[in-house]
């Protein structure tokens, strides 16, 4: 559980840094006019949209969350590492529709993981505290963003995405080697991470596994 509110925390941390300097950063970069941040903004709103609304399903029917968690965070690195190496402001929007399923897809299996981690009747106290969390990362982020701008460069917060999302990863990784879970009761989000195959969900849309356990991940 403290890992995959690690995990949250972190993802959501660096994202919202990201966010909150992406105006500026795109200004610095790119030279665009006040006119173009709202189309940028529609446009990240979106993508937000589209991996919402169309990919995850799929997604989560195919694998499952603790593998899309891992494979996530790794995809996540690769494009902010692209988005911060983009040339031009064409490429840069070429590139953005990965980040945001990575980053879309992400956030929805660790919220997923959480809730089926916790008894049914603690689901909306879970929620409440990923609520809260996300909140403080809104206070603290606009300044940490901007202190990278103004100390590091215009890219720097995607290479700082980059950096924390990989450290996750392995982090999963190494707990998951050195603390295998028993009997389902904790949830194999490192197996995602170069061990494709070792966890089952079961029915990861249905939130039920097949020996009738309600919304526990089983260990194959």
């Amino acid at each position: 559980m403290a890992t995959l509110l690690l995990t949250f925390f972190v993802f959501t941390f660096t994202l919202t840094a990201y966010r909150e300097s992406l105006v500026l950063s795109l200004q610095s970069r790119f030279d665009l006019a006040g006119g173009h941040v709202s189309y940028v903004w529609a446009y990240v709103a979106f993508l937000g949209m589209v991996v919402q609304g169309v990919a995850i399903a799929p997604l989560t029917k195919r694998w499952s969350e603790s593998q899309l968690t891992g494979v996530c965070l790794l995809g996540l690195a690769a494009s902010h590492i692209a988005t911060g190496l983009a040339p031009t402001f064409k490429v840069w929007l070429a590139v953005m529709p990965f980040v945001a399923l990575f980053g879309g897809v992400l956030r929805t299996c660790v919220v997923g993981l959480l809730s089926k981690n916790v008894a049914r009747a603690q689901v909306g106290a879970m929620l409440g505290l990923t609520d809260f969390l996300t909140s403080v990362c809104r206070v603290i982020c606009p300044f940490f963003g901007g202190v990278l701008l103004q100390f590091t460069g215009a890219n720097s917060t995607d290479y700082v995405v980059s950096v924390l999302s990989v450290a996750m990863a392995l982090y999963l990784r190494w707990d998951h080697a050195n603390n295998q879970p028993i009997g389902g009761s904790t949830v194999a989000v490192g197996a995602g991470v170069g061990a494709a195959g070792t966890v089952d969900t079961g029915s990861s849309g249905s939130g039920s596994g097949s020996d009738g356990s309600e919304g526990r991940p089983k260990i194959a």
